[in-house]
């Protein structure tokens, strides 16, 4: 008897909203419904079950944690409720996870989506800066003084401890002096980011992976 027949799967296949059994260790799907599948806009299964997380994505890091959760506590029966920012589909779902096993005897994470229940769900300071620290784009926040105070993990992982202006090693707080080329033309961008509202402006900057 397949493992996705009993009456947990039976049930979350009929639902209109997503779910998945995740082989965590392994950042895969074993397992979705109609809506989860489509939730990540494959035709099949099959399809799905082709799609990789790669560790340290946005989706990798959130699923991981919820199962570490789950780990951490002695009652397998255990269900956590969290919402999860999935970066690569672009979309924040509130979703209960608990832990379940896999055909090979690994444990895996059964995750169902609430969708009805995420309306309404207040945009919490805590929310938002998780959203921005997994986003797959890089974000910088800099003060009025042009001090860097906030950078998100895709922004380290372009620019990690290399100063944009030389390319050489440098702690990973700089001001923004050194990306846009000196004190001079960073206060003019910081002015007329506080007169209008908004710049937009396209610059080559060293990275990581040399000069972009």
């Amino acid at each position: 008897m397949s493992p996705y027949n009993t009456p947990v799967f039976q049930t979350l296949r009929g639902k209109a909203d997503p779910a998945w059994l995740w082989d965590f260790d392994r950042g895969r799907i074993v397992w979705a419904n109609r809506a989860g599948i489509e939730f990540w806009s494959e035709a099949t299964l099959f399809d799905l079950l082709d799609r990789r997380f790669e560790a340290g994505s946005a989706t990798a890091d959130a699923i991981g944690a919820i199962a570490e959760a789950l780990q951490a506590d002695e009652t397998r029966d255990e269900e956590i409720s969290r919402l999860i920012f999935f970066a690569e589909a672009g979309q924040l779902l509130k979703c209960k996870g608990k832990l379940h096993d896999l055909e090979d005897g690994r444990t895996g994470l059964l995750l169902f989506a609430e969708r009805g229940t995420a309306k309404g769900v207040g945009a919490t300071p805590e929310l938002f800066e998780g959203a921005v620290r997994r986003l797959p784009v890089a974000m910088a926040v800099f003060d009025r003084g042009g001090k860097l105070v906030f950078a998100n993990r895709a922004c380290r992982d372009i620019f990690g401890d290399v100063d944009p202006e030389t390319g050489t090693k440098t702690t990973p707080v700089f001001h923004l002096e050194k990306w846009l080329g000196g004190e001079r033309p960073a206060h003019d961008f910081i002015s007329r980011l506080q007169r209008v509202g908004y710049v937009s402006e396209a610059r080559a900057l060293h990275t990581r992976f040399g000069h972009r």
